[in-house]
Parts: C-alpha cells; sequence; structure tokens
C-alpha cells in the first residue's frame, strides 16, 4: 500500500525508511513460515499416551509415598500431594497448548 501512494505522489517516504519498512515485513514474514512449519509437526500419539500413563503412575506413587511420609502432619500432607500431583499435569496441559499456537482458542496466535 505505501508503494501505490509513494507512486502516485500522495505519501512522501524517504527510501531508507521504506527499506527499513520492507525488511521488517520480510521478517514478520520469515518468522511466521517458520512457526508455520514448527505448528505442521504433530506430536506423536504413543508419546502422549505414554506421557499420560506415565503421569497417572506418578500420582499413584506420589500419593502413597506422601501419606506414608507425612502421617503425622494433617495439613502439610494434603498441600505436599496436591502440589506433586498438580505441577506435571499444569506442564502438561501447557505443552498441548504451545503445541497448537495457530488455533482458533482464546490463548491462540
Amino acid at each position: 500500500m505505501l508503494s501505490f501512494a509513494e507512486s502516485s505522489s500522495e505519501l512522501s517516504v524517504a527510501p531508507p525508511i521504506q527499506s527499513r519498512m520492507y525488511q521488517e515485513l520480510s521478517g514478520g514474514m520469515r518468522a511466521f513460515a517458520d512457526l508455520c512449519v514448527i505448528a505442521d509437526v504433530p506430536f506423536p500419539l504413543p508419546y502422549a499416551q505414554v506421557l499420560i500413563v506415565l503421569q497417572l503412575l506418578l500420582a499413584i506413587v506420589a500419593l502413597m509415598y506422601v501419606t506414608t511420609a507425612l502421617q503425622g502432619c494433617y495439613v502439610l500432607a494434603p498441600l505436599i500431594s496436591f502440589s506433586v500431583l498438580q505441577v506435571p499435569w499444569w506442564l502438561s496441559e501447557l505443552a498441548t497448548e504451545m503445541e497448537n499456537p495457530l488455533g482458533t482458542d482464546c490463548n491462540d496466535i
């Protein structure tokens, strides 16, 4: 659009500024193309399924360990077991959200 305005003499822009504008547009399009390449590579389904099974195993083992290790602590045991169990799930959900950055969700680009 700036080229059309420049050619019709409606807008006067110095050539170094116009050149820099095209460099920035080119850099943005290159970054978008790189993002599309990353987004097109799917996450392997067997690996995702193994991660879910391992998270469930961690939940069972960690819950048993925390309850036996902190038998007398009625306040600390639930807090530690909650944090130990929730952090891997939060990281998994974060990774799932970052897996598809170009979707239609409210957190997508």
